[in-house]
C-alpha cells in the first residue's frame, strides 16, 4: 500500500500480522534494574528481535525509534538510545498511555534514510502500555526485512513517480519472482483488486503459499478504474513473520506492488484519412490517431518540440501555440482521425504525448507518445522545404533543361541566314 494511502483491507492485512509480532514477542521481561528516570515518568527498554534473536546478530546499524501515541495518533518527542552490539533499546521518560513504535534499519543500499529498499529491516510494535506511577516496562520490539522482488520489477532502486503508482502490461500472464530470504520456510503471495481512485478493495483475484521464488499467475485484462494489488510476505519455521514486500517510489513508499493489465496504448500522427504520415508541409493540418484507451473519454494531447530521450515520470514540456488541446476516444477506446495542428506554419521536429491519466507526466506503459518515427527521434517533422516546394523547383528545372537547347538552336540558325 502507498503511505498515506492506506487501502484498508490491505493495511489490516499487514497490521494484524505486524500486531501478532509483537504480541508474539512482546511478553513482559526481566532484564534487570532499568535506568532511572524523571518523577511520575516511566522507562520502556528492552530487545529488538528479528527471527526471535536480538537483531544486532544480523546488522550493526543504528536503529531509527520513534513513537505514537495510540490515543491521541500524535507522534512523541522522546530520547531513545540502542546498542548496536546487544540489540537492547532504552526510551526513557514515559507519561502514562499506550503507545506505538516504529523501528527502522537502514541497511541496504542507497543507504539514504528511507523505508522501501529490499535489505532492510522495520516494525511498527503498538499495545505497548505504561500505567500511572509505573517506573519501568519491558518490552520486546519485532521487525522484519524487505524481501528482494525481481520480477516484475526490482524493489532495490526506485520504480517510478509516486503520483501515479501502478504500471500496465498488455499481457494476461504475469511473473513474480523473488530472492530467498534464509530465514523463511514459506512465502504467502496474493493479488488482490481495488478500486481506483477511491482504492476501495473489490476482491480477491489469486493467491499462493509456497517455498518457490517464483509465481506464475493468469489474470483477466483489467477492468476500467480498476488496479491489481501485489502482496508478498515469508514466514519462518514457527510461522513468524520474517520478510514482508516494500517498494520504493520517488516520492514515498508502499507496502505492496501495483499494476494494471491492458492493451498498450499508440498514437500515430496521420493524414485526414488515418493513413500514417511524419512529413508534413507548411499549411498543411496534422491529424493524429490512437487504439487501446479507455472508452468514451476525453484526453489531454500535447504536440511538443523533439525531445531526444523521454523518461518515466518527467513533466511533459510545454505544448506548442495553436495545437489541440484534448482528443476524446469513441466507445471501443479508439482516436479517429481528429485534426490536432491546423495550419502550421513553424518548421521543426516534434512528438506527440497522450497524457492518459492527465497528470502533466509521461507515464511510461499508461501514455501514449509518438516518437522516433522520423529524423532519428522525431514523431514528425514540417521541413524547411515542403514536398510542394520541392516538386515546383524540379518543374522549374525541367523547363529551364528544355528551353535552353532550343534558345541555342535559333541562333545558330539566324547566323546561317
Amino acid at each position: 500500500m502507498i503511505e498515506s494511502k492506506l487501502g484498508k483491507e490491505t493495511a489490516a492485512l499487514l497490521l494484524a500480522l505486524m500486531v501478532g509480532c509483537s504480541v508474539f514477542m512482546g511478553a513482559e521481561l526481566t532484564l534487570g534494574a532499568p535506568p532511572l528516570s524523571g518523577a511520575g515518568l516511566a522507562v520502556v527498554s528492552g530487545k529488538i528481535l528479528y527471527n526471535e534473536q536480538p537483531v544486532s546478530v544480523v546488522t550493526n546499524k543504528d536503529a531509527l525509534i520513534w513513537l505514537r501515541n495510540e490515543s491521541s495518533g500524535q507522534s512523541i518527542e522522546a530520547n531513545p538510545t540502542y546498542n548496536n552490539a546487544t540489540g537492547e533499546y532504552t526510551i526513557p521518560d514515559l507519561p502514562a498511555g499506550e503507545y506505538g513504535i516504529s523501528v527502522f534499519f537502514d541497511s541496504a543500499l542507497p543507504l539514504n534514510g528511507e523505508n522501501g529498499f529490499s535489505g532492510d529491516f522495520d516494525g511498527f510494535n503498538r499495545g505497548i502500555v505504561v500505567t500511572e506511577g509505573q517506573a519501568s516496562v519491558s518490552y520486546n520490539i519485532t521487525v522484519v526485512e524487505t524481501l528482494h522482488l525481481t520480477s516484475p520489477v526490482d524493489n532495490a532502486a526506485v520504480i517510478g513517480p509516486w503520483s501515479s503508482p501502478e504500471d500496465t502490461y498488455p499481457t494476461e500472464e504475469m511473473v513474480f519472482s523473488w530472492e530467498a530470504l534464509p530465514e523463511a520456510s514459506s512465502y504467502h503471495a496474493r493479488i488482490v483488486r481495488w478500486q481506483t481512485p477511491s482504492y476501495e478493495f473489490v476482491g480477491l483475484a489469486a493467491e499462493k503459499v509456497t517455498s518457490d521464488l517464483t509465481w506464475t499467475v493468469a489474470l483477466p485484462m483489467s477492468e476500467e478504474n480498476q488496479i491489481y494489488v501485489f502482496e508478498l510476505v515469508a514466514y519462518n519455521l514457527n510461522n513468524l513473520l520474517v520478510g514482508k514486500l516494500m517498494v520504493p517510489y520517488g516520492a514515498g513508499f508502499g507496502w505492496d506492488y501495483r499494476f494494471r493489465l491492458a492493451a498498450e496504448v499508440s498514437v500515430e500522427s496521420c493524414g485526414m484519412a488515418a493513413q500514417k504520415k511524419d512529413t508534413f508541409n507548411i499549411g498543411e493540418t496534422v491529424y493524429l490517431t490512437g487504439v487501446n484507451f479507455s472508452a468514451s473519454k476525453t484526453l489531454d494531447v500535447y504536440i511538443v518540440t523533439d525531445q531526444v530521450t523521454w523518461t518515466d515520470g518527467m513533466e511533459i514540456p510545454e505544448r506548442l501555440a495553436g495545437t489541440a488541446i484534448t482528443v476524446s476516444s469513441d466507445n471501443e477506446g479508439n482516436i479517429s482521425s481528429t485534426a490536432v495542428w491546423t495550419d502550421p506554419q513553424v518548421v521543426g521536429k516534434y512528438d506527440v504525448v497522450v497524457d492518459a491519466n492527465g497528470n502533466g507526466q509521461y507515464d511510461e506503459g499508461i501514455d501514449a507518445l509518438d516518437d522516433s518515427d522520423i529524423e532519428v527521434t522525431a514523431g514528425f517533422t514540417i521541413p524547411e522545404f515542403s514536398s510542394y516546394i520541392l516538386v515546383a523547383a524540379l518543374v522549374v528545372a525541367s523547363l529551364l533543361a528544355i528551353a535552353v537547347p532550343r534558345r541555342r538552336s535559333l541562333s545558330y540558325v539566324l547566323k546561317k541566314t
